[in-house]
């Protein structure tokens, strides 16, 4: 069939643009505070969703229907805005909508929208009534493509003009209900029987000459996707359009637009092929204080050129300004091997490494706050947090007999009794990675005989990657494998390495003084209060991955991001958490000392956390720090698994910044990964908002 078009100039032609990026939509999706959007609702759920968000003064403005595989599905979207009353029905034949119709309009109600969709061998609506005057109107529908095309010229030539139009089928067959008001207004294009590609190229040439997509629909023709939309001559465009035909991949379109400053006006999901075959159509608003399009373009070449540089599958990005979450996107996929291929976007949750244990040190600074231990309690040992858990006194006094390096740096200090050493651990030493504890780095002195068997970090040793925590820790504590200490704990002048263990420990010790498994203690009593539900530890297996988890790629010769090695449940204090990069700058606004949003630490203990540590002033207690105090400080962590890549970042300039890749690769001229995904993403987007003063005054949070 010959597209058709009813217009008032010549006949445009679109090019849609399939963009966007990813995960699957929950069956229930409240976005800030101007508006909610409800998809996959049955008939009933609808109803009680719109009784509840129209007691909060929200306002139904879009509601569509489709059968998907024998299920009728509805979406919907409520406005927090003042209007006139309204009635809206769904799930209605064509005789009961025409029935409600005669009555609602003898009661001062006029019709406002209306959605058709098939439903086995007939079509059901869903429709909007609002009491209010306004111009003559006249509402048709079940009209075949001739037939609407004959209203369509008829109530033109009268002086009406369409405000709404909805295709939908009959047993395959096209079918339109629309909408026309007797009124003056901009020139308008109405086309219908659009092919995808035709569609495409007549929304790219509507927009280059001037025109806006108002209203667009999905239909089936015999087996085929067609398309009708309604554009209208407008000075400056602010909608956009987002099609796809995965349930995940509309998702991350959604979350990508809304992130970026758009909020959702019309969500159109059809199904053709008897409801086998599902496709979803939005259409979503530009808010006026949002990032251009010119600089959201500019920051997609700049992601886009990193990803094919490192050969990344994907990267998400999360800017807070003033501790307002300002923008979030997703770029690239989160899982290239499915098909279709599923799209980042800022939701999803990545591996974060090392980004770990800012948390764990926030978890615990707080714990401290209300216990009687602090930050200068013992660990070990007789009045320690953790005490003989893991070691009795014999032991410690057998440490003396255990091989001891000398200093990796030499010193003005006595070596102590390993024992004693022990025992002077605090939690403050551990949280700045200053034990004095081995985590065979071989960073002694040249010809010292011992030797680790090229194992380096205690965490990835190979013969223990079977024990549980419990087992490694007890199994360090024997000394057979890695030196006893003798480096006092915290000593100035004196390298202390960088410890996965450490914090490994400080994991135990939260568990310790709350009584709670780790990962429960911090999301019941750090996470959820303040309103971060999706965090998790992580799992090892691909299996294993959490819902909306990506999925890893590590370009390197014999690595795998899963298995082997990557333990994950078990790294939980010091690496073993996936979160969105939303989510992380939504903890870290709470605990950075800026003003706008109440902090959960005390000022004592953001400071203490993001002051620099007496035995290295570049690292603090869970973050990595400004030495320089002449400057304003700031904080940062990054993280680095097989197969991902993260940081999180408190600049000076009141912004923060979080971003997470799902691929690791080796070094381009001498240049990490980790490096690149700072000085090549996170700075030039930065940059470029700054530079340009496009800070958005909104809060995505």
């Amino acid at each position: 069939m010959t597209p058709q078009s009813v217009h008032t100039n010549s006949f445009r032609i679109y090019t849609l643009w399939l963009c966007g990026l990813c995960i699957s939509l929950y069956a229930s999706t409240t976005l800030a505070e101007t508006f909610v959007y409800k998809p996959y609702l049955t008939a009933d759920s609808f109803y009680e969703h719109d009784k509840t968000w129209k007691e909060k003064s929200y306002r139904l403005i879009d509601v569509s229907g489709c059968r998907y595989k024998g299920q009728d599905e509805y979406f919907a979207i409520w406005e927090k805005t003042e209007g006139a009353p309204y009635v809206v029905e769904v799930n209605m034949t064509s005789s009961e909508y025409q029935s409600k119709f005669n009555s609602l309009k003898a009661k001062g109600y006029r019709l406002t929208h209306i959605s058709g969709f098939a439903a086995g061998a007939q079509a059901k609506y869903a429709a909007i009534w609002e009491k209010k005057n306004g111009p003559t109107y006249v509402a048709k529908h079940g009209m075949t493509g001739t037939i609407f095309q004959q209203q369509a010229n008829k109530w033109k030539r009268k002086g009406y003009r369409p405000i709404h139009v909805s295709a939908y089928s009959i047993k395959r067959a096209p079918r339109f209900a629309a909408i026309w008001e007797k009124s003056s207004g901009p020139l308008y294009v109405l086309s219908h029987g659009m092919s995808n590609d035709k569609f495409y190229s007549m929304r790219f040439q509507m927009t280059q000459k001037g025109y806006e997509l108002k209203v667009a629909s999905g239909y089936e023709q015999f087996g085929t996707e067609r398309f009708a939309a309604l554009w209208e001559k407008t000075n400056e465009p602010i909608h956009e359009l987002s099609l796809r035909h995965s349930k995940r991949n509309f998702t991350s379109a959604f979350w990508n637009r809304y992130y970026s400053g758009y909020s959702p006006r019309q969500i159109d999901a059809f199904s053709i092929n008897h409801g086998e075959k599902r496709t979803y159509l939005g259409i979503f608003r530009k808010r006026p204080e949002g990032v251009s399009k010119d600089i959201r373009l500019t920051m997609s070449t700049i992601v886009t050129t990193f990803l094919k540089k490192w050969d990344v599958a994907g990267v998400s990005v999360a800017i807070t300004k003033d501790e307002r979450l300002v923008f979030a996107q997703g770029y690239g996929f989160a899982d290239k091997d499915q098909d279709p291929q599923w799209e980042v976007n800022p939701n999803q949750l990545f591996r974060i490494a090392s980004v770990s244990k800012p948390i764990t040190a926030i978890a615990l600074i707080k714990l401290l706050e209300t216990n009687k231990r602090h930050l200068d309690s013992k660990v070990f040992g007789e009045t320690g947090i953790l005490g003989f858990d893991y070691f009795d006194k014999n032991a410690m006094r057998s440490w003396k007999d255990k091989p001891k390096p000398p200093p990796n740096k030499p010193g003005n200090f006595s070596r102590g009794d390993p024992g004693d050493l022990v025992a002077s651990i605090t939690v403050r030493h551990l949280l700045g990675h200053g034990s004095g504890l081995d985590d065979g780095y071989d960073e002694y002195e040249p010809g010292w005989p011992y030797k680790l068997n090229g194992q380096k970090d205690v965490m990835f040793k190979k013969t223990w990657l079977d024990f549980s925590q419990a087992q490694l820790i007890t199994e360090y504590f024997k000394f057979d494998e890695y030196f006893a200490p003798v480096i006092p704990a915290g000593i100035a002048g004196v390298y202390h390495n960088y410890s996965n263990f450490g914090y490994l420990l400080l994991g135990r010790v939260i568990e310790k003084l709350s009584g709670k498994p780790y990962q429960t203690y911090v999301k019941e009593n750090l996470l959820t209060p303040i309103g971060i539900d999706n965090m998790f530890i992580g799992g090892e297996l691909k299996s294993d991955r959490h819902p909306n988890e990506v999925t890893y790629y590590a370009n390197e010769p014999n690595k795998s991001p899963y298995g082997g090695s990557m333990k994950v449940s078990r790294m939980d204090a010091h690496g073993g958490w996936v979160a969105s990069p939303i989510d992380l700058l939504k903890l870290l606004v709470r605990a950075d000392g800026s003003p706008n949003k109440p902090d959960i630490l005390s000022k004592k203990s953001m400071k203490e956390m993001a002051s620099g540590v007496p035995w290295n002033p570049g690292r603090g207690l869970g973050w990595m720090v400004n030495p320089d105090k002449t400057k304003k400080n700031f904080w940062i962590h990054n993280g680095a698994f097989k197969g991902s890549r993260a940081w999180l970042r408190n600049r000076s300039d009141d912004v923060n910044t979080a971003a997470v890749i799902n691929t690791s690769a080796p070094d381009i001229e001498g240049k990490s990964l980790t490096s690149a995904l700072r000085d090549e993403v996170l700075r030039p987007i930065v940059d470029l908002l700054s530079d340009n003063q496009a800070w958005p005054t909104y809060d995505l949070f």
